[in-house]
């Protein structure tokens, strides 16, 4: 949530004018989001991506000590990749670290699209 909240910010500051033009000079709608958007939002994503990376090491201790052996969670399945000296699997746990970001993104993906889809038209902003 720390992540979506800061993005959603940045997108909320952007002017739809941007993406305006951009279509109207035909860009496509992923050509507008990756060269138009992405970079206006960059400083707030870099800036939420750090402050859930703290919060998630805070977090960690939490989930280590209230869940029982048995149990796995990703961020335990993390730690158990990192965390055997010797043995250290850096890149399983670079996937299961990038797998829990992307089902963010897609859950901030589908709570976007279904709030703008509750959104009547001509209550939107221009």
């Amino acid at each position: 949530p720390f992540i979506a909240c800061a993005l959603a910010a940045a997108l909320d500051a952007l002017p739809p004018s941007l993406a305006q033009a951009a279509a109207t000079l035909g860009a496509s709608p992923a050509r507008v989001a990756w060269r138009v958007s992405l970079p206006l939002v960059a400083p707030a994503l870099r800036r939420g991506t750090a402050f859930a990376a703290a919060t998630m090491l805070g977090e960690f201790a939490v989930s280590l000590f209230l869940t029982r052996p048995e149990w796995l969670t990703l961020t335990t399945l993390i730690h158990q990749r990192l965390g055997r000296p010797g043995e250290t699997n850096l890149q399983a746990a670079l996937v299961l670290a990038l797998l829990l970001l992307a089902l963010a993104l897609a859950a901030f993906a589908l709570i976007e699209g279904g709030a703008r889809r509750q959104t009547p038209p001509h209550a939107r902003t221009a």
